[in-house]
């Protein structure tokens, strides 16, 4: 018995060596991939940091064999020390030299584009009132460079908030128009609590809008769904009155999900926009809200459906194009687990209570489904 034990400890011990030491075996495999990020408050690069985890630890490299940097490999807003920063993004381009970089680009990933804001970045107490903007939205240059790439015939991974606010209506407009797509105007989130008394995650800008708008005071209580529309309206779903169940569901239908390798539901308690598709596109997953009677009413009011897209795909020869409606690549995991091979056959011990649901989505759906457009994009490059 006691023999057992000690092959029990040694094999913990040993198990993440050796894990380590067939990732540094792994061949690396080359493909030259375009990040953008607006939203960058600090080295932590949490808007894309999940998207590069995966990078790294399924060895893709750049042009160089290098291995991608969370904090140096991408477009966007680069924070330095003492409240200074550098902006590089792909308006800082020419169109020339956006021209190039498209002819030799494989893929691009915009995983956000909402930008930094003043209160975020010089008042870092303040960060749920709204300011003015220090940079940020999609812009006329970037939708170049993505007609570039779909025109090429490159990989194009979009996600929440790309089009969104602070982006201009004609710049959305002419991407949705482009990738076959339609935004209602409405996005929302799941808040474990309501309670401003409780909790600090509730922006004071959404609290406010509920009461211009409703003439009444915010009297939630525990969890729920607030959606809000580009237009200023705020709608609150509670748990006590107006939900059956708590968090938005992810569905996936079996074709997908044997396709994808991901599993056939999965909670999804962050930022997602409502987003429609024309016929074009393949609708690969959809997220959905268990109302009651009463909540189906206020949903209903507000033309909000209980169900809409959650990943949308054109995979075909002409392009392939890939919106996510929900915050995807902004997952807390931990940078250092990405240098160990089969790292996920270990995720279970590695789930923080505080982030439960946000780590298991990452484990059980967008990394599954990730790392296989990845794949299948990376054999199709070769076989090109």
């Amino acid at each position: 018995m006691r023999g057992r034990v000690y092959i029990i400890v040694i094999a913990l011990i040993f198990t993440p060596l050796w894990m380590w030491i067939a990732w540094l075996l792994t061949p690396k495999k080359v493909m030259n991939v375009v990040i953008v990020d607006k939203t960058v408050l600090n080295s932590k690069c949490t808007e894309h940091c999940s998207f590069t985890w995966i990078l790294i630890n399924k060895r893709y490299c750049k042009p160089n064999k290098r291995l991608y940097s969370v904090s140096k490999d991408y477009y966007g807003f680069f924070p330095k020390d003492s409240e200074k920063y550098i902006v590089h993004g792909l308006e800082s381009l020419s169109y020339s030299q956006l021209d190039s970089l498209s002819d030799t680009a494989d893929m691009t990933y915009f995983t956000d584009t909402y930008g930094i804001y003043y209160n975020e970045w010089y008042l870092h107490h303040d960060i749920k009132e709204r300011s003015h903007i220090i940079y940020g939205g999609m812009t006329q240059k970037d939708l170049y460079f993505l007609k570039n790439m779909k025109n090429k015939h490159k990989l194009i991974l979009t996600e929440f908030n790309d089009i969104e606010s602070p982006t201009s209506d004609g710049v959305s407009r002419e991407f949705q128009e482009m990738f076959g797509l339609h935004w209602t105007g409405w996005v929302a989130r799941y808040f474990d609590q309501l309670d401003t008394t409780k909790t600090d995650e509730i922006p004071r800008w959404l609290v406010r809008g509920y009461v211009q708008e409703h003439k009444t005071d915010w009297h939630f209580k525990g969890s729920g769904i607030a959606y809000v529309n580009e237009d200023t309206r705020v709608e609150v779903l509670s748990h006590t009155t107006d939900l059956k169940e708590l968090v938005p569901i992810i569905e996936t239908q079996d074709k997908w999900k044997k396709y994808y390798g991901v599993v056939s539901k999965i909670k999804y308690p962050y930022w997602f926009d409502i987003m429609f598709s024309d016929k074009t596109n393949e609708i690969v997953s959809e997220i959905s809200v268990k109302p009651t009677a009463r909540g189906d009413s206020i949903l209903a009011k507000n033309g909000i459906p209980s169900t809409s897209p959650s990943v949308i795909a054109h995979d075909s020869d002409n392009y392939k194009f890939y919106y996510f409606t929900g915050d995807f690549a902004d997952d807390p995991i931990d940078p250092a687990l990405s240098d160990y091979r089969g790292i996920v056959t270990l995720r279970w011990f590695l789930y923080n209570k505080q982030n439960a649901e946000r780590e298991s989505f990452f484990w059980e759906y967008y990394l599954p489904m990730t790392e296989k457009i990845l794949g299948d994009y990376y054999k199709h490059l070769h076989k090109k």
